[in-house]
């Protein structure tokens, strides 16, 4: 199944602008439109309107199949004020909010769970000098007989900082709605560049998979979820083959690394140099430098083979791609060319651009898109109703 998704609110402004515009040239003066410039505006007015029913169907408040200038006019004002509250939260980030309140947010994820949850922290994935990067929370079902869908979660922070345990919160939600939820650090530039990343992650999908009896976990319904740097990582989750030889040398070997469905967020998809440049990005970004261990143009092999786009295959998993409009640190033509490349072989995966909104939006507190991702786990990681709580 393809599908883009555009919240579209300066078509909105456009379409509902053009339509006010022939309603008073023809009514303003207090003077009539003669009869074909009527014809003409009317048309017009109807075709703005049938392309924004096309693009937004939401739009269609009473559902009949007809869109008219009352209910653009009420779906404009509606997504302006999404956007801007997007927009307004991804400006600001998790680092301007109080001290106290992330504190408290993060205690609140860890003690305030049912009494059928257990959260264990700080575990360690990995072995040898770099277990004390590779570590993870997770959270699970105290009834283990019964095998759930997991959800891993990997943090952002351009591949340079970050660390799992601003995901407590959304392990916590997920965890009660039904899953086994791990959010999971990994070896940042400072020690190690590309592929570390990459391998650490594939690692902790592998001791997932190997922990499943013990955790209560369906090890062939996993899937991840991740933000900038997360999202890159979530997205080469799902489509890096073990063939590609990012597994490193780390433990369970013998278990599969590759997630069944994956929502990346404001993401990058494609290093390579002419995609950089297309893009907008820039092939020394502060970032990826030190990811790669040189530019894009200097390490040009590298950049590929860290690129999710040359990876897609005809039998990758469903993917949920989100994106904003306003992103200044990743352009949202990352995700509409990765979007492209997915839709030229026929794969299952939907790209949602939210129009005006920046880098990483606050989707927990956006309902329509928490829903979109809600439904797409649900569906794909096949969580059953008796599985929610």
């Amino acid at each position: 199944m393809t599908r883009h998704a555009r919240i579209p609110i300066a078509f909105l402004a456009l379409a509902c602008a053009a339509l006010l515009a022939f309603a008073g040239s023809a009514f303003a003066q207090g003077e009539p439109a003669s009869a074909p410039k009527k014809a003409a505006g009317a048309k017009a007015s109807q075709d703005q309107l049938q392309k924004l029913l096309k693009r937004s169907p939401d739009a269609d408040a009473n559902g009949d199949g007809k869109l008219t200038i009352d209910e653009a006019m009420a779906y404009r004002k509606k997504q302006k004020v999404g956007a801007q509250s997007s927009e307004e939260a991804a400006s600001q980030g998790a680092s301007s909010q109080p001290a106290e309140s992330k504190a408290a947010r993060k205690k609140a994820a860890v003690t305030d769970l049912p009494a059928d949850l257990v959260l264990e922290r700080d575990l360690t994935y990995g072995e040898g000098p770099n277990a004390q990067y590779q570590t993870l929370d997770i959270l699970y079902h105290k009834d283990t007989s019964k095998r759930r869908p997991a959800i891993v979660m990997v943090h952002g922070g351009g591949f340079r900082g970050g660390d799992k345990a601003t995901f407590l919160d959304r392990v916590a939600y997920f965890g009660k709605l039904g899953y086994v939820t791990m959010t999971i650090n990994y070896r940042l530039t400072g020690v190690a560049p590309f592929p570390a990343q990459v391998e650490d992650c594939k690692q902790a999908v592998r001791w997932l998979r190997a922990n499943a009896a013990k955790y209560g976990v369906d090890p062939e319904h996993i899937g991840a979820l991740g933000g900038s740097a997360g999202a890159h990582l979530a997205a080469m989750l799902a489509l890096v083959p073990k063939s590609a030889g990012l597994e490193g040398d780390g433990p369970y070997q013998d278990q599969s690394s590759r997630v069944q469905a994956a929502v990346p967020i404001s993401g990058a998809f494609d290093f390579r140099p002419d995609s950089i440049r297309r893009t907008g990005m820039q092939v020394d970004d502060v970032a990826l430098v030190p990811f790669l261990g040189g530019t894009a143009d200097e390490k040009p092999d590298l950049a590929a083979k860290a690129s999710p786009i040359t990876y897609i295959a005809k039998d990758e998993p469903p993917l949920l791609i989100i994106h904003g409009t306003a992103d200044k640190r990743i352009d949202v033509r990352q995700a509409e060319e990765f979007g492209e490349a997915l839709k030229k072989i026929g794969a299952d995966y939907e790209l949602v651009i939210m129009e005006g909104a920046g880098h990483v939006p606050n989707i927990p507190s956006m309902p329509e898109y928490e829903a979109k991702v809600e439904a797409f786990f649900a569906k794909n990681l096949k969580l059953q109703a008796e599985e929610k709580e």
